[in-house]
């Protein structure tokens, strides 16, 4: 099924291994090159977080295997010189993989974490020393972030960004089941998603997805409904009739993720450990 121009891609992080987080390590370049050959039988793209750790090896694997990076460098709230590095790191990653990378994304969900004049000095910094790469520099928001009463105005950092603006978007937070997710998704449009789109950027959905277990109607069976019903709307099967470029959250459960509450862990098409296996049969 494709979501009108543009084919569902896949959000990846490679900390799936049962007691190996970020900063344990514990994995290498052929770990990175295997989950690459899986994701590979399913996307054509990937959305990454940062450039670090096992991260590093994203750009270069996902290469070799004919994936697009939409490439993540993480902002460090008030270390801006930790911010540049990423940033630093990214362009040389994109560099040296010619056609691979698609945007450089500084940041996610900056308006959760940071402030409007970070964001827009890390942009800045991105597009001042990337010296000759021409991919758009952007960065991942809420999609509530402009929303009506929004405590912050985001719109200046928003402005910066160049094209295109990532939102995270999930119904599986609304009141919305596996199976319709309309009113959530024509609430986020009306409450952020068009207040983007009217400043000019293409709105992506960075992030959409529906845990296999940890709280209210989670199974494995319902998140391929969720799939199968988020692809169809973001293909322009919905009552707006619009279709919007989307990564499902996300490739791999990651066990780590135990922070947002019992469903973090969760949200993989495959499961974890060393050697995950699929929930269901992934839909072409």
């Amino acid at each position: 099924m494709s979501n009108g121009p543009y084919p569902m891609s896949v959000c990846y992080g490679p900390f799936h291994q049962e007691g190996k987080g970020p900063g344990s390590g514990n994995y290498s370049p052929a770990d990175i090159n295997y989950d690459m050959e899986i994701i590979a039988l399913y996307f054509k793209k990937i959305r990454t977080y940062a450039v670090d750790d096992a991260n590093q090896w994203n750009v270069q694997t996902a290469s070799q295997h004919g994936l697009q990076v939409c490439l993540g460098a993480w902002i460090y709230p008030g270390n801006e010189t930790g911010t540049n590095s990423q940033i630093v790191t990214a362009i040389q990653q994109a560099k040296q993989s010619p056609g691979t990378v698609v945007h450089l994304i500084v940041g996610n969900e900056v308006d959760l974490v940071s402030n409007v004049n970070e964001v827009i000095n890390a942009l800045n910094y991105a597009k001042t020393n990337r010296d000759g790469l021409n991919i758009p520099v952007t960065a991942c928001f809420t999609a509530k972030a402009l929303g009506p009463g929004a405590p912050i105005d985001w719109s200046p950092a928003i402005n910066a960004c160049e094209d295109v603006v990532y939102l995270t978007v999930y119904p599986f937070y609304g009141n919305c089941t596996p199976d319709n997710i309309d009113t959530c998704m024509q609430w986020s449009y009306q409450n952020g998603i068009k207040q983007v789109m009217a400043l000019g950027k293409r709105a992506i959905i960075a992030e959409i997805g529906w845990p296999s277990a940890g709280g209210q109607n989670t199974s494995p069976n319902n998140e391929l409904t969720n799939y199968n019903v988020t692809k169809a709307w973001v293909s322009g099967n919905n009552s707006l009739n619009l279709s919007f470029e989307t990564f499902w959250f996300e490739m791999f459960d990651e066990p780590w993720k135990t922070g947002e509450g019992p469903q973090g862990p969760h949200w993989g098409l495959y499961g974890s450990g060393k050697t995950p296996t699929p929930k269901f049969q992934i839909p072409p």
